[in-house]
């Protein structure tokens, strides 16, 4: 049932009233600050006596998500029906302008905000049966947090809320955005205990620019100082050494937004028997420290003899340098892959494309000899591209070399490798002449891949080393079967675009045979007339005949075609079409193109 809006009027909050909820409301963030308790709790209780102490008919905590694009119900009272819309979210959107225009700190009239920008918080606004709906923004250090939301009764309009009613509401704005602050710190805070109480590892929190522990668990001082002792206000660099490397580790965190860690740190203070510590530093983001905590965990290594530290050192440091140099090649092949496929990719021509996968994969590989063997010959398989060590001149193989057949038909099916051509010789089952090729030629090692894709074979690359017999690596024959695929790819590619060049190669040639045929009948058919072609091809001065294909270029010059389509439609260089032109003009005393154009005009040339 509808409340009427002069009932409502009478029973406005006044200074007394405001100044007593506005001490409640206060009092609610002292409580929070001693005895922390859940947000949502406290934001129902103050959004209950804010509610209550205006006689509003609804009343609303909304906070923004992390991301800021949208607003969660948070906390709500409802005077006349059940909360509906607690932990509902309403998104807005990153540039939305109720979210601009709450950065100003401003109260908002949200009816008619969102009347005009149509988010998803109109449904909130539109679901709710009140009068004149007031935002009044939650401002915290970073900017605004969420907004406090008043609902008048149903009825009234935003003159419900006077001068002196929006002041106050300013103010209960501010409070309720103080202790969501505060919550949420003490909620960190209350993690990063957590943390310490249950983490094995020596774990302190330290001031990035004084290097002074703030805080530190009892593994860590037990670890540093031998004891149970306090470790607060006590710089890190007191307990741990040499200083610059903590400082450099300490700075690093913070400023690149990662972890760091140092190695081989000596501890320095409390404890003299030389035990060596790693450090791992973490940068901290609370707003409230602005970047300047650091989060550190201290490891104790194992202890080891005098004898044997410098052997232990010497391994670290060769795994370490192991791990770098397997992480360095992984980049490299990875490096070598993509050069490898965008140079096959990069053209449609045959020959290059083939020749751009020999030379890449002998480069990648370093192999004496990478060749491109076609296996389609009826005879036997034919070598068509090489690429050579630039050390050592090519086979000259070409396209005339064979190659052997039995060894080209392993690779035909699936990658394979042969690390010693001699002891695997029953496997590959050659004959005594192959064998013979490649012991002539100083081939050792021999490694393979199908150039196939759907089925269909192009051949097939064999990469060849020399010398010494050769382990062939995983990552050598992934690339080598990579490569092969791409070609194929390539070579498909290319062999559709040689179809596609030769269907318009003969559309156009049947389309020059058929302008040359009509051209033929129309010639043929004024040479009926009574009056001839080479009677009209005389000059006005009694210049000699043009001949029947000086006539023809004549009458083409007319139409206003070039040199370059003059010659294609009459299957003639450029070169000839200009000497015509020349002869023409010589023969009727012409000295200009246009002057032909003109004669060709003047004697129904055209």
């Amino acid at each position: 049932m509808n409340v009427p809006k002069v009932a409502r009027s009478d029973k406005l909050a006044g200074p007394a009233d405001l100044w007593a909820l506005l001490s409640k409301v206060t009092e609610l963030v002292r409580a929070a600050m001693r005895t922390p308790e859940d947000l949502s709790v406290l934001t129902g209780r103050a959004a209950g006596e804010i509610g209550q102490g205006l006689n509003l008919e609804r009343c609303a905590v909304l906070l923004f998500s992390e991301d800021g694009a949208s607003l969660s119900v948070n906390a709500e009272y409802s005077r006349s029906q059940k909360s509906a819309h607690l932990g509902k979210s309403y998104h807005l959107g990153l540039r939305s302008e109720f979210t601009k225009l709450l950065r100003d700190g401003r109260p908002l009239p949200l009816q008619d905000i969102l009347s005009h920008e149509g988010s998803q918080l109109g449904e909130f606004v539109g679901d709710t049966k009140s009068g004149a709906v007031i935002a009044f923004p939650l401002i915290g250090p970073k900017g605004p947090i969420g907004c406090l939301t008043m609902h008048a009764a149903p009825g009234a309009d935003s003159s419900y809320f006077c001068d002196q009613m929006i002041e106050a509401c300013e103010g209960l704005a501010q409070q309720v955005a103080l202790f969501v602050e505060v919550c949420q710190a003490l909620r960190t805070l209350n993690r990063e205990a957590v943390f310490f109480s249950e983490a094995g590892s020596a774990c302190l929190i330290v001031n990035r620019e004084t290097l002074a522990v703030l805080s530190a668990n009892a593994s860590a001082s037990l670890l540093l100082t031998g004891s149970s002792a306090s470790l607060t206000n006590v710089s890190l660099s007191d307990l741990l050494a040499p200083k610059a490397l903590v400082v450099e580790a300490i700075n690093r965190a913070a400023s690149e937004d990662s972890a760091k860690s140092v190695s081989d740190l000596a501890v320095s203070a409390g404890k003299s028997d030389g035990a060596t510590v790693s450090l791992l530093a973490y940068p901290i983001h609370d707003p409230k420290s602005n970047g300047q905590h650091v989060a550190v965990i201290v490891h104790q290594q194992k202890q080891i003899t005098s004898t044997s530290k410098t052997t232990g050192a010497q391994e670290d440091f060769g795994q370490m340098e192991a791990g770098q140099a397997s992480l360095s090649k992984q980049l490299t092949w990875e490096r070598w892959m993509r050069q490898i496929v965008c140079r096959v990719h990069s053209s449609l021509d045959r020959d290059s494309i083939m020749q751009s996968v020999v030379d890449s994969l002998g480069r990648a590989l370093s192999v004496s000899r990478c060749m491109i063997v076609r296996t389609e010959s009826v005879t036997s398989p034919i070598v068509t591209h090489e690429y050579a060590e630039p050390d050592v001149s090519p086979l000259g193989l070409g396209r005339t070399g064979q190659f052997p057949a039995r060894t080209a038909s392993h690779f035909k099916t699936r990658v394979k490798a042969v690390g010693d051509i001699v002891a695997e010789r029953p496997n590959l089952q050659i004959s005594d002449e192959e064998l013979e090729w490649f012991l002539d030629n100083g081939f050792s090692s021999i490694a393979g891949a199908p150039i196939s894709h759907h089925g269909h074979i192009y051949g097939v690359v064999v990469a060849i080393s020399c010398g010494a017999p050769r382990k062939w690596l995983p990552n050598e024959l992934d690339m080598l079967e990579v490569a092969a695929a791409e070609a194929a790819i390539a070579l498909e590619n290319s062999q559709a675009f040689m179809q596609v060049k030769d269907q318009l190669f003969n559309m156009n040639l049947l389309g020059n045979l058929t302008q040359q045929l009509t051209n033929t009948l129309e010639m043929a058919s004024r040479t009926n007339r009574p009056e001839s072609l080479e009677d009209k091809g005389r000059s006005e001065t009694g210049g000699p005949p043009l001949s029947f294909r000086e006539l023809e270029v004549l009458k083409l010059i007319a139409s206003g075609l070039a040199n370059r389509e003059i010659a294609q439609r009459l299957f003639l260089t450029e070169s000839t079409v200009e000497l015509h032109a020349s002869r023409i003009r010589k023969k009727l005393k012409l000295k200009s193109r246009t002057a032909l154009v003109k004669y060709a005009c003047d004697n129904d040339l055209v």
